[in-house]
């Protein structure tokens, strides 16, 4: 069976509710998605799945250290 995909990715990014914004930062400039028009494109789809994430950069254990 065939398929078809859509999807938006944004990296870096920052959700201002109060602004109606989407701020993406990377290291050679900043843009900035409307929250809204964004939420309206999806608007009354069915099956769609939503995930919201942040990674974290974890601290390493002690080298040599087996506790």
């Amino acid at each position: 069976m065939a398929k078809a995909s859509k999807s938006i990715n944004f990296k870096n990014a920052q959700i201002d509710k109060a602004k109606n914004l989407i701020t993406e930062v990377s290291k050679d400039d900043t843009k900035f998605y409307s929250l809204s028009k964004l939420i309206d494109e999806w608007n009354g789809i069915d099956g769609i799945s939503i995930t919201i994430k942040k990674d974290d950069e974890l601290e390493s254990d002690s080298e040599g250290n087996d506790e």
